[in-house]
């Protein structure tokens, strides 16, 4: 093989990886008398990489190597941000067991413990242990519930406790790394007709890092009545997520703008409730009907960073633009931060009267400076100290709903079959951000534009649009954040078997379905997608944030079902 291919031939083989895994388990089922017992222990190991890949990549586009002995180099990677070493080479390693222990239908209990060692963290940090317990009663199983049978048919207690950890941080994400660019020589000796390649810290170690933890209790029951047609279940849960693997911006004098560390813990409190009723009117025509509902609170509990807060979402908005969210104590996780506006000034009185109630009458403490005038936004003077500076960004949007809930609808009759599943999200907010990316009146505007202020009157929420940037656009504040609760229509389905009306056909099923995939979407969103639920980046806590999402697409699909 030619060693000295150029960077662009090596980057044709980026895709070759392997992965392999294996599983043994060992199951012993026995029971004595009433009780009844499973248990089960195993191991599970995975391995996946893409090392020639990468000692491809590194031979060609690092200048200080040009042959593959030395493409493999620990820490290093290439001006591309590509690791040296084989960056996606990764291995876990499990060992697990479990017990589920029955009395007469009656009472269960179900124990697991598991241990799992990552690759992704250094020696002394791989392995997290992960127990987790289960308990129920059915209590329609007992005698004193016999006398309701015939129209309390189910009833079931339950109780649950467990945990399960987080390792993706990517392969050796606890080292420090260097790179090399291309954006000069540097000259050694004296000698300014040469040069040599240099390289800088481009990762801050952290040989500390750890599994992340999720702890979950959940309480509940299921029940069913009138012969088994309608349906309840009931959970309440508390799932706290401690050690959070997250960047945390840390000191310029170490030459890094943030480090990875565990450094957080975010509880989510909520209940959840489904209903669902199933019948049979006549002998063929069969439907049924579900409605769920979920409230979730979100808090983040500690950040463990001196300051209690940690800022995401730099420059999402535009180039140059503060950051978007934040992770505090007290509050939800990601959380909109910035500026709030009280509308936007209409003419020299208004702006008289703001300045007189925010900014101590004086142009020079409003956000805008002496510059302020008609068209500007109304930044509000939060801590009320009489001007607008960063001290007045505050809680502007929560990117988590309120509320989520499905409605579900099914029938059947005489060959022909319908179904209907639809969902809700309602009371989050979502940051609208691509309005404006560039600098100039001839970037890319959304119709939106046709809405900012362009004299008095025209508008109370988006300002007055100038070339470059202004105050007004480059400031993160609420104009940027939009109610987003949407009603969606998932999925419709319907179909017939033609075996109703081919009584000799030879198959067992021959349906023909039509089927309309993301139906319609009621919302007051002008966005393309409310459904914005994608992290941005490395910054997995940072959601809620429409950057111009590709929308999710409108499908129909027409298919058969045959069955021998």
């Amino acid at each position: 093989m030619n060693e000295q291919r150029t960077a662009d031939q090596m980057d044709m083989n980026m895709g070759m990886g392997w992965n392999w895994s294996t599983t043994n388990t060992l199951n012993y089922v026995f029971d004595l008398k009433k009780h009844n017992f499973d248990m089960l222990v195993g191991t599970e190991y995975s391995r996946e990489g893409n090392n020639m890949a990468e000692q491809m990549r590194a031979t060609a586009t690092n200048s200080l190597f040009s042959d593959f002995r030395h493409a493999y180099f620990n820490n290093f990677s290439t001006h591309t941000n590509l690791q040296g070493f084989p960056s996606d080479d990764h291995s876990l390693l499990s060992y697990f067991g479990r017990l589920n222990y029955n009395f007469d239908e009656k009472y269960m209990f179900s124990a697991i413990i598991r241990a799992d060692g990552s690759s992704n963290f250094a020696q002394g940090h791989r392995w997290g242990w992960f127990p987790s317990f289960s308990a129920g009663w059915v209590l329609s199983n007992e005698k004193f519930m016999q006398s309701m049978s015939n129209w309390w048919n189910f009833m079931k207690l339950r109780a649950s406790w467990g945990q399960n950890g987080n390792e993706n941080i990517g392969a050796y994400g606890y080292y420090a790394a260097y790179s090399f660019g291309y954006d000069g020589l540097y000259s050694f000796n004296n000698d300014k007709t040469k040069g040599m390649q240099g390289g800088y810290p481009s990762r801050l170690s952290n040989p500390d890092l750890t599994w992340e933890t999720s702890e979950q209790t959940d309480i509940g029951f299921d029940a069913r009545f009138l012969n088994n047609r309608l349906a309840l279940s009931f959970d309440w849960y508390n799932k706290e997520t401690k050690d959070l693997l997250i960047e945390v911006p840390i000191s310029p004098i170490n030459g890094h703008a943030s480090q990875r560390r565990n450094a957080g813990s975010v509880r989510n409190t909520g209940v959840e409730l489904a209903l669902n009723w199933t019948d049979l009117i006549g002998k063929d025509f069969r439907y049924n009907v579900g409605w769920n509902i979920a409230s979730n609170s979100n808090k983040v509990t500690a950040v463990r960073n001196g300051s209690g807060y940690i800022n995401g979402g730099q420059e999402l908005l535009s180039e140059g633009t503060d950051y978007i969210a934040r992770m505090e104590e007290g509050l939800p996780i990601g959380y909109f931060w910035g500026f709030k506006t009280a509308g936007v000034i209409q003419n020299q009185a208004d702006l008289d009267d703001y300045l007189a109630k925010n900014c101590g009458g004086q142009a020079a403490n409003s956000l805008q400076g002496t510059g302020i005038a008609p068209g500007g936004l109304k930044f509000v003077d939060v801590n009320g100290d009489g001007k607008i500076d960063s001290n007045d960004k505050t809680m502007i949007g929560n990117p988590h709903p309120k509320v989520t809930m499905g409605i579900n609808l099914g029938a059947s009759w005489s060959g022909f079959d319908f179904s209907l599943s639809s969902y809700a999200a309602l009371g989050m907010q979502i940051a609208h951000t691509y309005r404006k990316f560039g600098n100039g009146q001839f970037d890319n505007w959304t119709s939106e534009v046709y809405k900012y202020w362009h004299g008095e009157g025209t508008s109370n929420r988006y300002p007055l649009l100038l070339p470059g940037n202004t105050v007004n656009l480059q400031n993160i504040s609420d104009i940027y954040i939009d109610d987003a609760g949407y009603f969606r229509l998932q999925n419709l389905t319907l179909g017939y078997d033609f075996c109703r009306l081919w009584k000799n056909s030879p198959f067992q099923q021959l349906r023909l379905y039509f089927q309309a995939q993301n139906l319609f979407t009621i919302t007051s969103y002008e966005g393309m997608d409310p459904e914005q639920g994608t992290a941005i980046g490395d910054e997995s806590w940072v959601t809620g944030v429409d950057v111009g999402n590709y929308p999710q697409p409108r499908t129909f699909l027409i298919g058969v079902n045959i069955k021998f």
